[in-house]
């Protein structure tokens, strides 16, 4: 399926960005966004020390005199000032993964996976349980210039597509997204607001470019889960010949296997057991950094412990 957006919508791009949020943006909120990534937790689990966490700290006098307690309480408070003043992508990611994928599904059940390659695009974050649920986000501080295309690529593989953004951009969201689109909104009290479900859309789904995001384990999976049989030919023509039989895979035959595979990514059980441990404002990037157990453990024991500024 084509996504057709009305042709206003780049000139709207450029009008959809909140100005008091630009404004608000400053120096210290792009600073503190860098506690909440993957490099961060594996350098807390892996290090004595963190200058990171200690500099972002310091950075904001209002701040680091009001935070105590253990590392992880920290790390929550930072997330709660950056709820009020610096909406980033990362709290709608961290609001997906503990309101929809905490609070309507579960860690067992499904899986999360942040930006997933589709075709041309990134996607912000996929859940998928018993289908897949893509969740594209807009924050006060993006425009929606490539948003026709991301859709356009989103719609060659995924079932449920959604778009998540502040409760200033509903209105146009509402003007100039297709039908089948969902419409969430983040907000200022930190909830999602649903103001339009998505459409299914597997039927529309293309079998080629659900093959192209996979991995060779899991389209060779996929095939033999199907076909019962993989290709037996030299590795220099396998994918060309992987691909020339996905295609000929139905469309939902393809999601649905896709769903399947992709599962297996977050297989390990006691996976869930540490995300169900970490501090509310570190799922998000908890679920996304894949920690060894070494580095689960520490970093749960840092985070536990008390932190001097």
């Amino acid at each position: 399926m084509h996504i057709c957006i009305c042709p206003h919508i780049i000139t709207a791009a450029f009008t959809y960005r909140s100005l008091a949020a630009m404004e608000n943006f400053d120096k210290n909120g792009r600073y503190l966004t860098k506690l909440f990534t993957a490099t961060t937790l594996r350098s807390l689990a892996t290090q004595p020390s963190n200058q990171i966490v200690a500099d972002a700290l310091r950075c904001s006098n209002e701040l680091g005199s009001k935070l105590n307690g253990t590392l992880g309480d920290i790390f929550n408070g930072v997330f709660d000032h950056m709820c009020r003043s610096y909406r980033s992508e990362y709290i709608y990611k961290n609001a997906i993964a503990t309101k929809i994928l905490e609070g309507k599904h579960s860690l067992r059940a499904a899986t999360f996976l942040s930006e997933f390659r589709v075709n041309q695009s990134k996607a912000d974050t996929v859940i998928l349980n018993g289908t897949s649920s893509v969740y594209e986000i807009k924050t006060e501080l993006d425009d929606l210039a490539r948003l026709p295309a991301q859709l356009d690529d989103y719609a060659k593989v995924f079932d449920q597509i959604s778009v998540v953004t502040h409760e200033g951009g509903i209105d146009l969201l509402r003007k100039v997204l297709p039908d089948h689109v969902g419409i969430i909104s983040l907000t200022p009290r930190y909830t999602l607001r649903t103001h339009r479900r998505p459409i299914s859309n597997k039927a529309n789904t293309l079998p080629e470019f659900i093959f192209s995001s996979l991995r060779q384990k899991e389209y060779l999976a996929i095939l033999y889960e199907l076909c019962g049989f993989v290709p037996n030919v030299p590795d220099a023509l396998l994918y060309e010949c992987c691909l020339e039989r996905f295609r000929s895979l139905r469309p939902e035959e393809a999601h649905d296997a896709m769903v399947r595979v992709l599962r297996m990514r977050s297989a390990e059980s006691d996976y869930a057991d540490f995300i169900s441990r970490l501090p509310r404002s570190l799922k998000s990037v908890g679920l996304g950094a894949r920690l060894t157990k070494k580095e689960r453990f520490a970093l749960l024991a840092r985070l536990n412990s008390s932190y001097v500024i």
